[in-house]
C-alpha cells in the first residue's frame, strides 16, 4: 500500500501558471487501494524553486526535502525503510 501511495505521489503533477504560489500549503488526499481508501495529508513548503514537506497519516509522519519546482511540474524523493522513492 505504501509503495502505491508513493508511486501515485511521484507521478502527481499540478498544471498551474504559477506552481511556486500554488503548491505550498496543506493538501488532504485520498488514494483508493485494494484494502480501501488511504487518507493522508501532504504539507508542501516552497522556498524559491526548492520543495520540502511532510506526509502525515495514521501510520505516522515522513519528512522530505531536496525537491524542485520547474515550470508547471515538481519532483522530490525521500527514503523510507532504507529504500529511496
Amino acid at each position: 500500500m505504501i509503495k502505491l501511495l508513493i508511486s501515485t505521489l511521484l507521478i502527481f503533477s499540478f498544471h498551474s501558471t504559477s506552481l511556486l504560489d500554488g503548491v505550498a500549503g496543506k493538501w488532504e488526499t485520498t488514494i483508493d487501494t485494494e484494502q480501501g481508501p488511504f487518507y493522508f495529508t501532504v504539507v508542501y513548503e516552497v522556498d524559491g524553486t526548492s520543495l520540502s514537506g511532510t506526509f502525515e497519516s495514521d501510520l505516522g509522519t515522513l519528512d522530505f526535502d531536496g525537491g524542485t519546482i520547474d515550470g508547471d511540474e515538481f519532483s522530490y524523493s525521500f527514503d523510507m525503510e532504507g529504500s529511496a522513492f
